[in-house]
């Protein structure tokens, strides 16, 4: 987890209630709250905004945490491997609370000059069960999100708390923003019709980043053979206070703990971490030497598995060689 990230978060009211105007420079919200066409004239009372702050801190910190870290193109699974995957899914929230780090790559627009460039992102989700049902018995989340763009050091941060659930047949998902919140009449809310899907397009693109990141954590937890696991056991309670002084030690265990616990989910589709996985298939031919990805097999009663990593290929007709990322599990 990038404990940096979480903790400009976790500090984040206390900026604001020392210097609001260095905190609008840093944390930045995006067009559909009091921005573009529906900007106010009002300025958000401070107090609001600091409490919201405040209470997204403290339930980040109680919540369990869950690090998804970016393992590149080639290592990602195709729009139709998804779609193959997606139909065996059951969305879920592993804890009550839970807040996830996922780190990606998004083509985004520079407010400067309007160009588009591929940035890495840092999509930091909170979600929360809220313990019923909607209409249709599916059951509600209610989720924040906030975007860290690394090339600029600046968080794209949406205040609103959104409440969602996801259609029977797994197809899609619905949302909305509670009008009773102090938020909702600084957010653009206009629709085509009472009722309707929300207008404004960086509130339905925060929301999707939202869901996609949800997404990605019920994918790797519902297919543990595809990923690499970590426990990562942070500062205790007990061990926190002396955190300061033991900066003086370098060789100190706790300079090398992060201060949360949380789990690191990795998607490996190479078997980087079994050795088993780099036996070839023993296949001749006219084929080049080469790896073979873990890839899904499906057969024809819909079942789904996964073909281990291996190599394939004749070496006599060539070679054909990447660069992996190796992980020790140690």
């Amino acid at each position: 987890m990038d404990n940096s990230v979480l903790q400009k978060l976790l500090h984040s009211h206390v900026l604001f209630w020392n210097d609001e105007e260095k905190w609008r420079k840093t944390y930045i919200q995006p067009q559909h709250v009091m921005g573009g066409e529906y900007r106010k004239e009002e300025r958000m009372p401070a107090n609001v905004m600091h409490d919201q702050l405040k209470s997204n801190a403290n339930r980040i910190q109680q919540a369990m945490k869950f690090y998804l870290p970016y393992t590149g193109k080639d290592n990602s699974f195709s729009k139709d491997e998804i779609k193959k995957l997606t139909a065996d899914i059951e969305m879920y929230l592993p804890f009550q609370s839970t807040f996830i780090q996922m780190e990606s790559e998004a083509e985004l627009e520079y407010e400067s000059t309007g160009e588009t460039a591929i940035q890495r992102v840092v999509q930091n989700v909170y979600i929360e069960d809220l313990g019923w049902n909607d209409d249709h018995g599916q059951p509600m989340y209610k989720g924040n999100i906030s975007l860290y763009l690394r090339d600029t050091n600046k968080f794209y941060f949406d205040p609103n708390d959104y409440h969602f659930s996801y259609r029977e047949d797994g197809d899609g998902y619905t949302f909305w923003i509670d009008e009773q919140t102090p938020f909702a009449k600084y957010t653009d809310r206009n629709a085509d019709h009472d009722g309707g899907m929300y207008n404004n397009s960086t509130l339905n693109a925060m929301v999707n980043s939202l869901i996609s990141t949800h997404f990605s954590l019920v994918l790797l937890l519902t297919y543990p053979q595809i990923v690499n696991k970590q426990d990562v056991l942070g500062i205790t309670p007990a061990n926190a206070s002396k955190v300061p002084f033991a900066r003086r030690y370098s060789a100190s265990e706790l300079m090398n703990k992060p201060k949360y616990e949380h789990k690191v989910l990795k998607l490996d589709l190479y078997g980087a971490n079994d050795s088993k996985n780099n036996d070839s298939t023993g296949e001749s031919g006219s084929r080049a030497f080469h790896a073979v990805r873990k890839h899904i097999r499906q057969y024809s009663d819909g079942k789904i598995t996964f073909v281990k990593a291996h190599f394939r290929g004749n070496k006599d007709v060539g070679l054909v060689t990447k660069d992996y990322e190796i992980v020790n599990r140690s």
